[in-house]
């Protein structure tokens, strides 16, 4: 699994690496199995340190290296040709592969054709890769990569991926190995803590992506939820409007202003007073699941709307309506949830944890989505 951490089209791109090791009893040391990549964008030699896996045949375990998940070198137009390692590529035409448009790519050495690229011009992200190479006593075997799916992660998600795997680069300069010994070495605690909360974090975002996908471009489910003055509402009653549904856990015992994210919120629903656009926040708080805590429950919701003095009107969540949508706290995913509806009704995004903000720009990402559906 790959995770850009830093793209600049002009210069190259730093790219985190996980290989995980899915069945039988783990063969490789824990310091092999993650690292960044550092490539630039017009450097076409081999790329070292980088992502392997083992491949096994009759007994014998080789270790195969992994091509980075975009393809460095000279513009990627028909007839080109250039030099990586020890072949030889020529771009030979275009194509389209599962509906992308890219260019095949064909890599030789001077006695027979090896490999086999489909690169997308624009990103050079590779979208299938084909290479051939040799286990045991020469057998031939095909070794076949293909993009399975990418996502946009938040800023916030990024950023704690990036200081865990800072974490764990300083861990493996600490614990140096012997890549000559023939298993892994007894791992310390610490170390396996950290591939562990690593590994549960790729795993989060790997439900959230389902959910995501599960949701988006399908007809928003009917909602009847009541205010904080008792008057029910329902989401038909938007019906011709772009619909933000904020689920999150307003309230609580301690109130404290959280500057940032809800603030932001109700500026943009300040800004958008005259657009048909409707932002409805959606409590969450468990309290308000139990007759006997409703009452209290709600009381904490709606200190804490007055406190922090918020335009856009907050719902009570006491039926789990956000299960209609996906909670992804059962995944473990932390709220709040964003679902934005379109003017016809379907899902249009559904994003976890909250948007990167700042004062200057606010919740621009969020605006930005609005101001797309908007003009449709």
């Amino acid at each position: 699994q790959f995770t850009v951490l830093r793209a600049n089209p002009d210069e190259g791109w730093q790219v985190a690496w996980l290989v995980e090791e899915l069945t039988g009893r783990p063969r490789w040391y824990w310091h092999q199995r993650f690292g960044i990549l550092r490539l630039l964008r017009d450097a076409t030699a081999t790329v070292q340190d980088g992502p392997t896996i083992l491949a096994e045949h009759r007994g014998a375990v080789r270790a195969l290296s992994l091509p980075p998940p975009y393809l460095l070198g000279p513009a990627l137009e028909p007839g080109t040709r250039f030099e990586m390692g020890r072949l030889v590529y020529t771009v030979e035409r275009k194509e389209k592969v599962n509906g992308r448009a890219v260019v095949r790519i064909a890599g030789h050495t001077q006695l027979a054709q090896r490999e086999t690229l489909w690169v997308d011009p624009e990103s050079r992200l590779v979208i299938k890769r084909q290479r051939r190479v040799f286990l045991g006593q020469g057998v031939p075997h095909r070794l076949t990569l293909e993009l399975a799916r990418t996502r946009q992660v938040s800023e916030a998600q990024l950023q704690q991926l990036r200081e865990l795997f800072d974490q764990l680069e300083d861990l493996r300069g600490d614990q140096p190995y012997d890549p000559t010994r023939p298993s892994p070495p007894v791992v310390n605690p610490a170390t396996q803590d950290a591939l562990s909360t690593l590994a549960a974090a790729l795993a989060r975002q790997q439900q959230v992506a389902k959910l995501t996908r599960a949701a988006v471009g399908r007809s928003a489910p009917e909602l009847e939820l009541t205010n904080l003055a008792g008057q029910t509402l329902r989401l038909s009653d938007f019906k011709g409007k772009i619909v933000v549904l904020h689920f999150w856990q307003y309230g609580g015992e301690r109130i404290e202003a959280p500057y940032g994210e809800v603030g932001y919120l109700d500026f943009l629903h300040r800004k958008l007073k005259d657009k048909p656009v409707a932002v409805l926040g959606v409590a969450v708080h468990p309290g308000l699941l139990q007759a006997a805590t409703r009452s209290r429950a709600a009381r904490e919701v709606g200190n804490f709307v007055r406190f922090m003095n918020l335009s856009y009107p907050v719902l009570l969540d006491t039926e789990r309506a956000i299960e209609r949508f996906g909670d992804p706290r059962r995944s473990k995913a932390r709220l709040p949830l964003y679902v934005v509806v379109d003017r016809a009704g379907k899902v249009a995004s559904y994003h976890v944890g909250p948007w990167s903000n700042s004062p200057d720009t606010g919740l621009a990402e969020l605006a930005e989505i609005i101001e797309e559906l908007l003009e449709e």
